[in-house]
């Protein structure tokens, strides 16, 4: 078993640095069920979301990842599906179960990149502290990106050869044009449920596992790492509004900030030495916060929040106009508890 693995492993590396001779074995001896499970865990990867979205009050990541894995498959199927009419079409005949292996092959690059870069970080972290990159660093990590896009592609492209006996032209024209029209499918069915908002990092402090917002050092110049994270826009249409949810919202100026609701409608909601004060009394947090700021209470409006985050110090780091009020219209959902579960596992959890 270990010694298949390591076939496996092996395989998988060689396939990034000579495609055409590796996707070329693939063909030959037929080599199907590591391609597989490679295709299914990367759409997996993409349908994470939707367990979330019809189950919200699942926050079990076990529970999550099961879904993500059962929608996955079907997903899966449709990508090798279209890729495969594409190659017909273009003349190539090849085998379909092959294809699903060689398109799962073409994510080696981009899960070997996520773990590596997901362990540097989580090492980084836990040894340094706050990141702190450079901006050569941050260029050459899109360079990186580049390659690695280029070469997951290039990987199909040459299994599209080996498999359907398709030149280069039209490999290169049906892995391209079988791509783009996957990700227009996926991100139509997206665009109603969840959406991506980047947020600074300086407004990182409502994430329960980062106390401390990481920095960019450009330079002399210190800019702050922006993260995308995933909002789940159906939810607060048929769920209520919670305290402790962690949200994006819009803030005045139309950015998207990231905060946890303190305060709901109807309620006098303040900070005293960095403790939560509803009504006057003071409230027990079951999450944890660091600092000592004093902020008077305010009466909350009948469609109002009071929001705030998890980092309250005499001299705000996070955000200086945290803590506020925010209409319910500002408020663009939950921030997918994946997203929180997944970070955590990368940044870790307070202690």
């Amino acid at each position: 078993m270990i010694n298949r693995l390591l076939h496996f492993l092996h395989r998988c590396f060689r396939i990034m640095l000579s495609p055409a001779q590796e996707t070329e074995q693939i063909v030959l001896n037929r080599l199907r069920l590591g391609g597989w499970i490679l295709s299914w865990v990367a759409s997996a990867a993409s349908t994470r979301w939707i367990g979330e979205v019809l189950w919200p009050a699942w926050d079990s990541l076990a529970g999550i990842l099961a879904v993500a894995l059962m929608f996955g498959f079907p997903l899966m199927l449709i990508g090798s599906i279209l890729l495969h009419l594409i190659a017909r079409l273009m003349g190539g005949r090849g085998r379909w179960d092959i294809l699903v292996a060689l398109s799962g092959y073409g994510n080696v690059p981009f899960i070997g990149l996520t773990l590596l870069l997901g362990g540097a970080v989580a090492v980084y972290v836990r040894v340094l502290g706050s990141i702190r990159f450079h901006l050569v660093f941050i260029l050459l990590f899109f360079l990186a990106l580049g390659v690695i896009i280029f070469t997951g592609l290039a990987i199909v492209r040459h299994g599209l050869s080996a498999n359907y006996g398709l030149n280069a032209r039209r490999a290169w024209l049906a892995t391209i044009l079988g791509s783009l029209i996957f990700f227009a499918i996926e991100g139509a069915v997206r665009i109603p449920y969840i959406t991506k908002c980047p947020i600074n990092s300086s407004n990182l402090a409502a994430m329960p596992h980062m106390p401390t917002p990481p920095i960019v050092l450009a330079g002399d110049k210190a800019r702050h790492l922006s993260f995308e994270y995933t909002v789940n826009l159906q939810y607060y249409r048929k769920q209520p509004i919670h305290r402790g949810d962690i949200v994006i919202y819009r803030d005045r100026h139309e950015n998207s900030r990231m905060g946890r609701i303190l305060g709901l409608p109807g309620e006098q909601a303040g900070l005293e030495k960095g403790s939560l004060m509803i009504n006057g009394t003071l409230f027990p947090e079951s999450w944890k916060t660091w600092g000592n700021l004093t902020v008077h209470s305010k009466q909350i409006g009948t469609d109002e929040y009071f929001i705030g985050t998890d980092k309250r110090s005499e001299e705000p780091v996070s955000d200086p106009i945290f803590p506020d009020i925010i209409d319910r219209d500002q408020i663009l959902g939950p921030v997918l508890n994946s997203d929180i579960a997944l970070l955590g596992l990368i940044f870790g959890q307070p202690e």
